[in-house]
């Protein structure tokens, strides 16, 4: 049986690891507790930093520059080396904004003297996106948060850069929807995820992570609130996901119903969308989606077991007389 964590431990949350690009043993995390080093393959750590405050991410590029970013504060150095690091968000101009303790994201291009940083507020939304080209010693905003047209997080924040020196302006920013960056044409949203599961452009809500595979700028995995998602072609000018949780039996759910014998069952779950399960599918526990989105309530009706009533955030409510197989709106306007 697994031993409870301990929220005293300063390990009780790891955020992010990495391995130094160039000496397997050399390993960075992002915990809790601050920044870690080790040396040994993990044997031992130390703080190479010394701020006791949650490290939300850390990030190696491939010259051996290393990023932590620590109660919404970017720390870079040049080798990762104890007592090398320079707090780059002191809100001078040309520096990171350094009065917003929230989730900072990094990510290192191909090329290291570009890296980006998004930074979420205390309630999870956009504060702002940044980009350097000089490995953090000055940067430039590139996405302001704050706006109904740009607001793509939701405590959710995930970045990436393409992969290869040719992409070094072209970054992903995940959070409820995915977002793409160019030089030439600014932000894009890139998928639907509240949309019908069906749609092949249809992404979980609450992206965490993104990870291209190595030089191949088509191949994209996403993990988020609804499990991990592929891309195929990710470089796409629209790109198109499936999902890839067959066995992954890890989704939240926010309420469940089941009908006046308990042999079916639905619920609303987080970032899966409504999901119905009546036994006659491929497996046992397969379900069918009755509807993208997160957050929603659900019932299935003890007189009628055809009736089905669920909702979804931002208020969309939606009723359905045959178990699923087609579903309108509840309000008539």
């Amino acid at each position: 049986i697994p031993v409870s964590n301990s929220l005293s431990d300063p390990w009780a949350v790891v955020n992010a690891i990495v391995v130094s690009p160039s000496n397997s043993n050399r390993i960075y995390a992002a915990t809790w507790s601050g920044a870690k080093l080790s040396d040994d393959g993990g044997v031992t750590w130390s703080d190479p930093i010394g701020v006791a405050l949650n490290a939300s991410d850390v990030e190696a590029a491939s010259d051996g520059t290393v990023a932590f970013a620590i109660n919404g504060k970017c720390y870079i150095s040049p080798n990762g080396n104890s007592g090398t690091y320079v707090d780059q968000s002191n809100a001078a101009p040309g520096d990171l904004p350094g009065t917003i303790p929230g989730d900072l994201q990094i990510a290192f291009s191909a090329d290291p003297n570009y890296v980006y940083a998004s930074l979420a507020n205390v309630t999870g939304e956009l504060f702002g996106v940044y980009k350097s080209t000089d490995k953090g010693d000055n940067w430039t905003q590139i996405g302001t948060g704050g706006s109904a047209l740009f607001d793509p997080l939701d405590y959710s924040n995930a970045l990436t850069v393409y992969p290869g020196v040719a992409n070094k302006n072209v970054i992903l920013l995940g959070g409820d929807g995915l977002w793409k960056w160019t030089l030439s044409a600014g932000w894009e949203q890139i998928d639907s995820p509240f949309s019908n599961p069906a749609n092949p452009f249809y992404v979980t809500s609450g992206k965490r992570s993104l990870k291209f595979a190595a030089n191949n700028a088509n191949l994209l995995y996403i993990g988020g609130d609804g499990g991990v998602f592929r891309s195929l072609d990710a470089a796409a000018s629209f790109p198109t996901y499936s999902a890839m949780n067959r066995g992954l039996n890890i989704t939240p759910f926010f309420s469940v119903a089941f009908n006046n014998d308990g042999s079916e069952y639905m619920g609303s779950s987080n970032g899966n969308g409504t999901i119905y399960i009546d036994h006659l599918g491929n497996s046992y526990q397969e379900g069918f989606n009755l509807s993208g989105g997160d957050y929603g309530k659900s019932e299935i009706s003890m007189i009628n077991n055809n009736g089905l009533i669920f909702s979804t955030r931002y208020g969309g409510l939606r009723r359905s007389g045959n178990k699923g197989f087609t579903t309108n709106t509840f309000y008539s306007s």
